[in-house]
């Protein structure tokens, strides 16, 4: 079993971060991660997710977390709600190592489905041992860190 600070190492010291949610679209959340990503100075590879495909200021867009090559430390997923279980379940199959759930819509409702929701990530990240931030999270910053 590994220790606790290697669990975590995907998610305070990527070197690979894929954005779920990536948009085209200023002022959108997945607009502003791939801005705050880059202003912050990340050094590591950036994979944008968005199931249109194309790019995005001429970054490609991959339609899946399965269609990115290599391993991905963090997946920053920031899309609806009803869509985040899907998602978790991809980046599951994906082998990515850390998940950041940016989104609102689950037990903080306090309703059936976002209780369910909630669990069903839960229980996907548990059994494939990947470190878990979220839901409701703006993400980590370490400041300190650097490749």
């Amino acid at each position: 079993m590994k220790s606790l600070t290697a669990r975590l190492e995907p998610l305070f010291k990527p070197k690979h971060v894929a954005v779920i949610g990536a948009s085209r679209s200023p002022g959108k959340h997945g607009n502003r991660v791939i801005g705050n990503i880059a202003v912050h100075g990340f050094e590591g590879r950036v994979s944008l997710i968005n199931p249109a495909g194309g790019e995005i200021d001429g970054a490609p867009c991959f339609k899946s977390i399965e269609d990115v090559p290599g391993t991905v430390d963090c997946a920053i997923i920031v899309i609806p709600a009803e869509h985040v279980v899907e998602a978790v379940g991809q980046c599951a199959n994906a082998r990515v190592r850390s998940i950041v759930i940016a989104g609102v819509g689950f037990a903080e409702l306090g309703t059936d489905i976002g209780r369910q929701r909630q669990q069903q990530i839960v229980d996907i990240t548990k059994a494939n041992d990947i470190a878990l931030l979220g839901p409701n999270t703006n993400g980590v910053f370490n400041r300190s860190f650097r490749h």
